[in-house]
């Protein structure tokens, strides 16, 4: 069994893939979070599943010796933290290619993998990250935007009165209440933003991208957008992280 490890700015996110398919995922909080929780949530993983390699990426770097220290301790498998230096064969058309996340990478990787080219990912986690491959399959580059997560807790938190909202699906675009208003205003915004940057990409390259939509809220905010993904999977990180798993038995990733 493969553990692929997804640590992110809000929660690290596990994922079990045994058979080519995700048998088991769970998460916890990234932050404020003291040692043997951490510790508790990978051995109970242990206790379940018998892991032979473990993948990890990570968006915060001050976790990463933190987590591999415990599940060295734990699981005594191989680990291996994918970096953004990774030759898969994508290439990154950048100015300064070193930025470029891990995650968006590795979920590039997964998108050429589908489509070839001429696509899009909408990432909807902790910021909403937008990343375009064109039609000759090159990474061009991308937009990023505050999540959905960010924009409720900055009204609640640069404002007197404004209350945290949770998140939630909607109905009506009128609120009625305080929170309807505030989470109204958010999730639809937030789809008519995405509606209108896939409107504005599509005239820029003069194309018709595919897109891909994942992360925590991508099943959310996609039943407001005007425009149908063509593929949705919340797992899609994970999913591109096991895919590496072959590449490396073969030694074909270079890293």
């Amino acid at each position: 069994m493969i553990l692929t490890i997804d640590i992110g700015n809000t929660n690290i996110t596990c994922g079990v893939f045994y058979n080519d398919e995700l048998f088991y995922k769970t998460s916890i909080a990234s932050k404020n979070i003291d040692t043997s929780s951490y510790y508790l949530f990978f051995d109970n993983i242990k206790k379940m599943y018998k892991v032979n390699y473990i993948y990890i990426i990570s968006v915060v770097d001050e976790l990463n010796n933190r987590i591999k220290n415990i599940l060295e301790e734990i699981f005594n498998k191989p680990i291996k933290i994918i970096t953004n230096n990774l030759n898969l064969g994508i290439k990154i058309d950048l100015k300064i290619p070193s930025q470029l996340g891990t995650d968006r990478l590795i979920n590039v990787y997964y998108g050429k993998n589908l489509y070839k080219n001429n696509f899009v990912i909408v990432d909807f986690g902790t910021a909403t990250t937008f990343d375009v491959v064109d039609i000759n399959g090159n990474f061009i580059g991308g937009l990023i935007s505050p999540g959905i997560n960010i924009s409720l807790k900055a009204l609640n938190v640069f404002t007197s009165k404004l209350p945290l909202v949770n998140i939630s699906s909607i109905g009506n675009i009128i609120g009625k209440t305080t929170e309807e208003a505030i989470l109204n205003g958010v999730i639809f915004g937030h789809a008519k933003m995405v509606d209108g940057i896939i409107l504005e990409l599509n005239k820029t390259l003069n194309t018709k991208l595919k897109t891909i939509a994942t992360g925590g809220y991508s099943n959310l905010i996609s039943q407001y957008t005007n425009f149908k993904f063509d593929l949705i999977d919340e797992n899609l990180t994970l999913k591109s992280l096991y895919e590496l798993h072959s590449l490396f038995a073969k030694n074909i990733v270079l890293s």
